[in-house]
């Protein structure tokens, strides 16, 4: 049902510099194989989006009891 499922969303700023806006460096790649792992473990569904020195994050998944 709709109301077991739980959304979270979180918007952070980068404290590494990138020499363009489009780049997506190191930090931010690294994350992904793990955060995927730990998504689908979890029944997660999640969307990472990265530009401008800033990353918003979502989350959404079944509520746990």
């Amino acid at each position: 049902m709709e109301k077991d499922l739980v959304h979270l969303v979180y918007v952070s700023k980068a404290n590494f510099k990138t020499r363009t806006t489009d780049e997506i460096v190191p930090e931010v790649s690294s994350i992904l194989p793990e955060s995927r792992r730990n998504n689908r473990a979890r029944g997660i569904v999640g969307a990472l989006y990265y530009g401008n020195g800033y990353s918003f994050r979502c989350w959404k998944g079944r509520r746990r009891p």
